[in-house]
């Protein structure tokens, strides 16, 4: 199940990806996606609702021997509340 920083909109995933365990040299690459359970916790801490899919893709690539450049792109559907209203 995700942890909910609740002092500000954070959801942690248990999504790990260890750097200490990656090949050295080699471009990583990965795609998250959040289960039911981070998907609800996720809609609770940034109040809106409902949040039916979210995901995190991307790539780690080695920058010299100790840093990592991060590449990536986040996708969610989501419904949130009507925040106009027309007179």
């Amino acid at each position: 199940m995700a942890k909910i920083d609740k002092s500000n909109k954070r959801v942690e995933t248990r999504a790990q990806l260890p750097v200490a365990d990656m090949p050295s040299g080699r471009e990583i690459s990965f795609d998250l996606v959040f289960d039911k359970d981070q998907l609800l916790e996720a809609r609770a801490k940034l109040n809106i609702l409902d949040v039916q899919k979210l995901r995190f893709t991307g790539k780690l690539t080695p920058r010299g021997r100790k840093d990592w450049a991060l590449d990536g792109t986040i996708g969610a559907s989501v419904t949130q509340a009507c925040v106009v209203t027309l007179e």
